[in-house]
């Protein structure tokens, strides 16, 4: 599934989205990240997305490796 695709399945049954990524640097090492997104309006009735996001610690890899 898609970011995208996962982002639309979150938000279509609430406003809060919450996801856990992988993500390889320029210099090859891989980071996982968790991301929380809360689905807003504003004073407009524009849609917009406050977020959060965190680098999780060098042991989600050991953890991953077990699955």
């Amino acid at each position: 599934m898609s970011l995208k695709e996962e982002i639309k399945r979150q938000t279509s049954s609430g406003k809060v989205f919450m996801y856990e990524n992988r993500l390889i640097t320029k210099g090859g090492e891989v980071r996982w990240v968790w991301t929380s997104a809360e689905l807003r309006r504003d004073a407009r009735q524009r849609h917009t997305f406050t977020v959060f996001s965190m680098t999780l610690p060098p042991r989600k890899k050991t953890r991953r490796s077990w699955s």
